[in-house]
């Protein structure tokens, strides 16, 4: 046989041989992937209700915040706000026609805080422009309420769920009896305090009346009770009784005194008239018959 007949033969033999080998491999690696195939399969179907119920859960989960969504209505989010009218509690706010505002529109303020945002109220649209608003609250505004209120990029939404408003209006009331309460209760203390500074100026006006005072008089001319004090003129009114009864005691003594020496002067008058010649008696006995 010729060279070339060898070498072809060889290398069919050769090419014999690593089909076979090929032809194993390739049948290896189909029959893997096969297996990989009905693996997949499986795993398909035992995730097809699994994945039904997540896009079921998924579409539930849009319905809510759709719903949701049309509860709370329109959104304006990181809008410029800030007071307008501090007595009224009336805010400019940097939205208008522009954005969806119509005048008399009801919109719903929430101002932005480090833990999240304040519900700040219900507010009228009262004067409406392209870029710019002002709104007045449709609530009774409480005392010291507005200084709370900073300028800043504040929310807005165009309506609350009816539980949300219902529950916003019944604290709106509470409070509102609350303040009334209140203010009732300050206006109370007032009067009694009123009544308790009116009691002590008549305590220490009666207090002077009794124990004297800078209140009272200082008038020489005024009664010494008025001037002194009731227990001043009581003392003074004492002392002159026990002046006054020394005094009498005194002219007593001495008035016993002057009607002992009155009676001793008597019996030493009464002694010497005793003591003093009588005058002799004369007796003239004339004759019955020398008559004239």
């Amino acid at each position: 046989m010729h060279w070339s007949g060898k070498l072809f033969a060889f290398l069919t033999l050769a090419a014999a041989l690593g089909g076979a080998v090929l032809t194993a491999r390739l049948i290896e690696v189909r029959n893997s992937w096969t297996r990989k195939a009905d693996t997949s399969l499986k795993s398909i179907a035992d995730l097809e209700p699994k994945l039904a119920a997540a896009k079921a859960e998924a579409d539930r989960v849009q319905g809510e915040i759709n719903r949701a969504a049309d509860l709370w209505g329109r959104t304006w989010s990181d809008v410029g706000t800030q007071v307008a009218d501090p007595a009224q509690g009336n805010l400019a706010i940097e939205i208008g026609t522009n954005n969806g505002v119509n005048q008399g529109m009801w919109l719903y303020a929430f101002e932005p805080t480090a833990d999240g945002s304040i519900y700040r109220g219900e507010f009228a649209a009262s004067t409406v422009r392209e870029n710019q608003a002002l709104v007045a609250p449709t609530f009774r505004v409480r005392p010291n309420e507005i200084q709370q209120w900073q300028p800043g990029r504040w929310r807005w939404r165009s309506q609350l769920p009816a539980g949300y408003t219902a529950q916003e209006r019944l604290q709106q009331r509470q409070m509102i009896s609350l303040d009334e309460r209140l203010a009732d209760l300050q206006m109370t203390l007032q009067t009694h305090d009123k009544v308790l500074a009116e009691a002590q100026l008549q305590l220490a006006r009666r207090e002077a009346e009794l124990l004297g005072g800078e209140q009272l008089s200082q008038d020489s001319n005024v009664a010494q009770e008025f001037r002194d004090g009731l227990l001043a003129a009581m003392a003074a009114v004492e002392e002159e009784r026990n002046a006054t009864l020394l005094e009498v005691d005194r002219l007593r003594r001495e008035l016993r005194e002057q009607q002992r020496l009155l009676d001793g002067l008597q019996r030493e008058n009464q002694a010497l008239v005793g003591q003093l010649p009588q005058p002799a008696t004369a007796l003239t006995s004339r004759p019955e018959g020398s008559r004239d």
